[in-house]
């Protein structure tokens, strides 16, 4: 693709950020082109291509059992989960992730026991392979880099239960990770759970802290920025 070179605000020239073409500076390409540029787009796109993109993500809630004493109650709990945003075989962001839960799993009766109540945290370095940008993997770059893009959703999680819904969350995951077909049947009994509120949104993907991003913001915001062609990435 064509390289060319980015200026930070308020940046001078000389402090110009290399964009392609030097492999030791970043990784840039056309299967990056759609990752929201922090320099230049709406926060609320990169919270949501993240999102988007993510197939796993940290769901955090408050231990309400000691759970045969694995776990302290009154203490954050936090569990790996298969995550999808969009329904069915559609490629459309709702920006509410759908999950998969067991009823009687432990930690599906913490997030029940305070009426929903969840976390769920996404780092750009699982999705990063594929799009490439500031942050994919086998880069030396740390996940807590602030360009390597992390995101925490607050909000509500309910069991989905309309057949209908039921039935299209079921083949939005299974389409994300075809080994969860056999995951709805048998004495495990999976479910499909929807973040069907959204209350916070945390966003790092840049230097200088958290911008704000309200909840508004994030479901009018587009996870595929048009604006957005090229990463750029300082050079150390």
């Amino acid at each position: 693709g064509d390289c060319s070179t980015s200026t930070r605000p308020n940046m001078a020239p000389s402090s110009a950020v290399l964009q392609c073409g030097i492999a030791t500076i970043v990784m840039c390409a056309c299967a990056c082109a759609q990752r929201p540029d922090p320099w230049n787009d709406p926060p609320a796109n990169m919270a949501r291509w993240l999102v988007h993109e993510a197939s796993w993500a940290t769901a955090s809630a408050v231990a309400s059992t000691s759970d045969n004493g694995t776990r302290v109650p009154g203490f954050p709990f936090g569990k790996i989960v298969t995550v999808v945003d969009g329904w069915g075989n559609s490629t459309e962001s709702t920006g509410k992730p759908i999950l998969l839960m067991m009823e009687t799993q432990s930690f599906a009766q913490d997030v029940m026991h305070e009426g929903g109540k969840i976390s769920l945290t996404f780092s750009e370095k699982e999705v990063g392979a594929q799009h490439g940008g500031t942050c994919f993997k086998g880069e030396t770059r740390a996940a807590q880099f602030p360009m390597c893009a992390h995101l925490t959703l607050q909000g509500i999680l309910r069991e989905v239960t309309e057949p209908a819904d039921v039935q299209s969350a079921k083949e939005a995951l299974i389409k994300q990770r075809p080994e969860l077909a056999g995951w709805f049947h048998g004495p495990h009994n999976f479910r499909p759970w929807r973040m069907e509120e959204v209350r916070g949104i945390y966003l790092i993907d840049h230097f200088g802290g958290a911008p704000l991003v309200s909840v508004k913001d994030y479901f009018t915001a587009q996870p595929h920025a048009p604006s957005s062609q090229l990463q750029p990435m300082l050079v150390e």
